[in-house]
């Protein structure tokens, strides 16, 4: 509609209203709750017009030169492809990705370092770091407040199997009943 695209302006190569419009083909932020945005040189997101869609919860950024951390004011994103994007480095701020259980950041350039901020994810379940600079993680990927939720985390941790497959990559395995 003529509201939306005054209310959303196109700005080349950013990650904003008009593009998540545009790319789900429709008239409101309400319509939008899976959006595929891949592979359109996108490197810049505007939070404040983002953060209108608040019932996105699957979203496709993959391909494309954006961080990671201005993603965090959609409040209902469950699923977020971030894979090819270029990323070196993560933030996350304390209280963003409230709802996100899975992350694909696959085949980006991240080393154990930029990892650390991942524990700040409270409710993920799915991480995918395919081709990374990963030869190992870190011990302390996860941020515990006290030594009880550090007691209940160390059973998982001890559960999983690290092995090497043929192209040098890290694969986690975690068994589960």
């Amino acid at each position: 509609s003529s509201s939306s695209s005054s209310e959303f302006p196109p700005v080349e190569g950013v990650l904003n209203g008009c593009a998540l419009l545009r790319a789900c083909r429709a008239d409101s932020p309400s319509e939008v709750c899976d959006c595929r945005v891949s592979g359109l040189d996108l490197d810049a997101v505007n939070q404040d017009e983002l953060a209108r869609f608040a019932d996105l919860q699957r979203l496709d950024v993959s391909d494309n030169m954006l961080p990671l951390g201005p993603l965090g004011v959609l409040p209902r994103l469950a699923q977020l492809d971030a894979s090819y994007n270029h990323m070196t480095a993560v933030v996350v701020v304390p209280g963003t990705f409230g709802a996100l259980t899975s992350l694909n950041l696959s085949f980006n350039r991240l080393g154990p370092a930029a990892l650390r901020m991942l524990g700040l994810l409270p409710v993920l379940q799915h991480l995918d770091l395919t081709a990374n600079e990963l030869r190992r993680l870190p011990l302390d990927l996860a941020f515990a407040d006290d030594e009880k939720e550090e007691e209940e985390e160390a059973p998982a941790a001890a559960g999983k199997e690290e092995e090497e497959d043929d192209e040098g990559y890290v694969c986690f395995h975690t068994c589960t009943e």
